[in-house]
């Protein structure tokens, strides 16, 4: 489908000029201290995954000072829940975990008890925990990484230390029924403490820095794509760590990354990586307590990322968004044309300030001279003093509403019935939060006396990526 680009620069800058007293700042991110009711005791170096079917963030195990530990929890985003399972893994500290989409289970592996290192598999369906015997198994370690790959359906774990105290180089996948070793050829080389995640808009898993062989703390960045392991070279790249926290904003589309260990010093920055560089964030209001081997993890229905726990802080909880979410929803209803409703939607993540948003109208009619128009406007209530939405069969457009104001019309090139429509949202930090309405005018001399006929509108919020 042709797109046709818009640019709102001109448009929206004056109405972002009146955000001027809402204390909006270029700070596009924020952190927020959240204050439950229910509290997990204090503790590093536990597994966490997320949940996304029941959008729980799972906690299990991890170190306190009394010694390792083997409950389970979970955070619902507004209060953590201590879970009572019959079956329970050994205490631990420092296993993988990750959460396997396609089965609905946090996948957990390995760790130490104080005195071993687990080689062990268990699987929490957010009821009980189940130990699996798979046909084969990677050796035991601790303080590896785990990601899961949802394009290919499996936990992908990489490193850590082996049951002799080595640094490990090894790449293992595990589909539910068996880990398979995936080694071979180039690869990030023996390390522990790493960050992995997976980066669902580009199909890979991205691992970051880590304690290495060296001795040292390390701040590369490699993709596995289920063949190979390729470092990447961004153009900027945070400092040196290990026991980050390293999770994937899917609204966003970036890997998210704050704190971690120095080798000298705690750290507190975040930083995020869209497949190309690294970008580090400021937020508005606050900064994430520095600290290492913390529970990092995004949670999707809430659009932001939770963090708990860790060395040297106490058991706070903390959410770390945008402060302008981005919102884009339909309503109302268009009028019946020829090929039906025209179908104004959009499958973007946006829209986000200094990006271009894509929406894409359907139904139009088949015919080749048909003409179609995108219309924007900043008002649903008002248009040049006449009251919003206004029914506009009086005028020919049988069944037909306008929702919105109008403030010039864009041509669309339809094309096999669908047009596509490219918004270029201004780089301009004050836009954040301001809302624009879109409709669609479609010709149509079979429809009704008018000969046009209008989609159904759409309500879109510009947030902040």
């Amino acid at each position: 489908m042709p797109s046709t680009p818009i640019l709102l620069r001109a448009l929206a800058l004056p109405f972002a000029l009146g955000f001027l007293g809402t204390g909006l700042s270029e700070a596009q991110m924020r952190w927020d201290q959240r204050t439950p009711t229910n509290l997990p005791p204090e503790r590093s170096g536990n597994a966490h995954a997320q949940d996304t079917l029941r959008d729980r963030t799972v906690i299990f195990a991890g170190q306190a000072a009394a010694g390792n530990l083997a409950d389970t929890w979970e955070w619902d985003g507004s209060d953590w829940t201590q879970l009572a399972p019959v079956h329970v893994p050994g205490a631990r500290r420092r296993p993988a975990m990750a959460f396997d989409t396609a089965r609905g289970v946090s996948v957990l592996f390995g760790g130490y008890s104080g005195t071993s290192t687990y080689g062990d598999t268990w699987e929490w369906n957010g009821t009980d925990w189940t130990q699996r015997t798979p046909v084969s198994s990677a050796p035991a370690r601790v303080s590896s990484a785990m990601a899961y790959d949802a394009g290919r359906g499996v936990c992908v774990m990489y490193g850590g230390i082996s049951s002799g105290g080595s640094l490990i180089a090894d790449t293992w996948e595990y589909d539910g029924t068996t880990w398979t070793n995936r080694s071979g050829g180039t690869s990030p080389g023996a390390r522990e403490y790493h960050g992995m995640a997976y980066d669902a808009r580009r199909g890979v898993v991205v691992l970051f820095g880590g304690y290495t062989s060296g001795g040292t703390p390390s701040n590369d960045t490699w993709e596995w794509d289920g063949t190979s392991w390729t470092r990447r070279t961004p153009a900027a790249v945070p400092s040196p760590r290990w026991e980050m926290g390293l999770t994937y904003d899917s609204a966003r589309q970036r890997i998210v990354m704050c704190g971690g260990y120095s080798g000298s010093a705690l750290l507190g920055d975040v930083w995020e990586y869209d497949g190309v560089t690294w970008l580090q964030r400021n937020t508005l209001n606050a900064t994430l307590p520095p600290r290492r081997s913390f529970t990092f993890q995004y949670q999707p229905a809430r659009r932001s990322c939770v963090a708990y726990g860790g060395v040297t802080t106490t058991n706070d909880t903390w959410e770390y968004s945008p402060n302008v979410f981005s919102a884009y929803e339909t309503y109302g209803s268009g009028c019946v044309g020829s090929n039906g409703t025209p179908t104004l939607g959009s499958t973007d993540t946006g829209p986000f300030y200094d990006d271009t948003f894509t929406s894409a109208v359907t139904q139009l009619p088949l015919d080749p001279l048909t003409v179609a128009y995108g219309l924007v406007g900043f008002l649903d209530t008002t248009w040049n003093g006449i009251p919003l939405p206004l029914d506009l069969t009086p005028a020919g457009f049988t069944g037909c509403t306008i929702y919105q104001e109008i403030i010039l019309p864009y041509p669309l090139t339809p094309s096999g019935g669908s047009a596509s429509w490219d918004v270029a949202i201004p780089a301009v930090p004050l836009i954040q939060g301001l809302q624009f309405y879109q409709q669609v005018l479609v010709s149509d001399p079979l429809a009704n006396p008018a000969g046009f006929v209008l989609s159904n509108p759409a309500r879109a919020t510009i947030g902040a990526r």
